[in-house]
C-alpha cells in the first residue's frame, strides 16, 4: 500500500507491509528497511517469547532526508525534547511505535558514518529492541539505562563488529580501568560502551531466562538488587570475568 503524507512541508511517500509503515523521500532504502524491520520483529518475538502483537498500532518508521528534518521529526512526531543541533553521531530515535532514522543517503553529509549494510541491520535491531522493551517492561521510565542500552548492543551484536562499542572495553580491560556499575548507569556514554558486558555476563553466568526476566519485570534502576545478588560481590565477579576474557 502506498500513501503520500506531508511533514514540515516535505512530501513523504510510504510503503506498508502488515503492521509496519516506512515513510520516505528517497526510495533507495525504503523497501530494504521495511524488509529488515519485519525480520527484526519476527526474531525478537521469538527471542522475547512474544506470542501476540504487543504494539497494537502500526510501527511507523521515518527515513528523514537530512539532519534538520531528522530533528524536526523527533521534536514534532515523537514529542521528544532534544538539544538542537543534534550530535552527528545520533542517527536514530525510537518512541512508542515510531522510529525516526536519518536516511543512509545523508550519512556522508549529515553524520559521522559511512553506510554499511551490516551496520545498518544492527542499528535497526538495536532500535527495535528498545521498542520491544518499552512495550514489555513493567516500568520502562525507571529501568536501568545501562541494562537497556546494554541489551540492545548485546543482542544486536554491535559489540562484535563495531569499534565504538568494543574498543573502550578492550582498552579498559587491558589497562585494568573498568568503571563501576554505578558509574556506568550514571553516564550515557558508559552505558553504550560497557552496558553490554553486564548483560553478556548475566547471560553466560545466570542464563538468558534471567536476562529476559530483567527485560520484562525489572522496573528499577537496581538490576543487581532485582536479581537478589549482593552488589559488591556481583561487581567483583563481573570484573574478574571481564579480566579473564
Amino acid at each position: 500500500m502506498w500513501v503520500i503524507k506531508t511533514f514540515n512541508n516535505i512530501q513523504y511517500n510510504s510503503i506498508q507491509d502488515g503492521d509496519v509503515v516506512i515513510f520516505y523521500v528517497n526510495e533507495l532504502y525504503a523497501k530494504y528497511t521495511l524488509t529488515e524491520i519485519k525480520k527484526c520483529i519476527s526474531e525478537l518475538n521469538e527471542k522475547f517469547v512474544v506470542k501476540e502483537n504487543i504494539f497494537k498500532n502500526t510501527i511507523n518508521v521515518f527515513l528523514a532526508p537530512n539532519r534538520k528534518e531528522f530533528e524536526y521529526l523527533i521534536l514534532n512526531i515523537l514529542k521528544v525534547n532534544i538539544k538542537i543541533p543534534t550530535n552527528k553521531a545520533r542517527i536514530a530515535q525510537p518512541q512508542r511505535t515510531d522510529l525516526i532514522l536519518l536516511c543512509p543517503t545523508s550519512y556522508d553529509t549529515d553524520s559521522i558514518y559511512t553506510y554499511d549494510e551490516g551496520y545498518y541491520k544492527r542499528l535497526l535491531k538495536h532500535e527495535m529492541i528498545h521498542m520491544f522493551q518499552e512495550h514489555l517492561n513493567v516500568d520502562m521510565e525507571n529501568t536501568s539505562r545501562g541494562f537497556a542500552e546494554g541489551i540492545a548492543v548485546y543482542l544486536s551484536k554491535q559489540y562484535e563488529y563495531e569499534d565504538e562499542f568494543k574498543n573502550p572495553v578492550i582498552e579498559g580491560v587491558l589497562n585494568k580501568k573498568i568503571p563501576s556499575i554505578e558509574e556506568i548507569n550514571n553516564n550515557i556514554v558508559l552505558c553504550y560502551d560497557w552496558g553490554w558486558t553486564i548483560v553478556k555476563y548475566i547471560d553466560e553466568v545466570y542464563g538468558f531466562d534471567t536476562v529476559l526476566n530483567i527485560f520484562r519485570s525489572c522496573g528499577s534502576y537496581d538490576v543487581i538488587g532485582f536479581m537478589r545478588n549482593d552488589k559488591v560481590e556481583f561487581e567483583e565477579k563481573w570484573k574478574a570475568w571481564l579480566l579473564s576474557k
